[in-house]
């Protein structure tokens, strides 16, 4: 009787030796809600960016859309910017997108690769236009290549 109990006792955990090892090896998916990014995200802003000491431009207001499917996310901004020797602030507004770079030491992930999807402010030329989206782009490469938009907290499994 005590040899069945304990060859039923390593069976039992023989099998759940095995399914741990495939489930674990099959991969674990974890899931960073819209709201939490759009958190991360809107505890920088707004970002001012003075350009050649007669152009301040004020970023603001982001809102952010996961792009389903792409892992990458899609934030919309306000942009105004304002030349330092007239009175008169011109708005508009910004669509950028984003990939997530994840590191695995640390357990965090970042908000990379911007791409400019839009620009568009009243009364501005198209070659300031360009200058204010490689600015943008830049910028935001800057933050967030330091701030991670999610840190994987001690009660998510451990990453291997």
């Amino acid at each position: 009787m005590k040899r069945i109990l304990i060859i039923g006792v390593i069976l039992i955990l023989a099998i759940a030796f095995v399914i741990g090892y495939f489930s674990l090896k099959k991969g674990i998916t974890l899931t960073i809600t819209e709201k939490e990014i759009q958190k991360a995200v809107a505890e920088k802003f707004p970002i001012e960016k003075t350009l050649i000491a007669i152009l301040n431009v004020k970023y603001s207001d982001p809102i952010v859309e996961l792009l389903e499917g792409k892992n990458r996310v899609r934030i919309g901004l306000t942009a105004t910017p304002q030349l330092m020797n007239k009175e008169g602030v011109h708005s508009g507004s910004a669509i950028v997108n984003g990939g997530f770079r994840y590191e695995p030491r640390t357990g965090k992930f970042f908000l990379t690769d911007f791409k400019i999807e839009s620009i568009a402010i009243d009364n501005t030329k198209k070659l300031s236009l360009d200058l204010l989206a490689i600015v943008l782009s830049t910028e935001l490469e800057d933050v967030y290549s330091a701030f991670p938009v999610y840190t994987l907290s001690d009660s998510d499994l451990k990453q291997k």
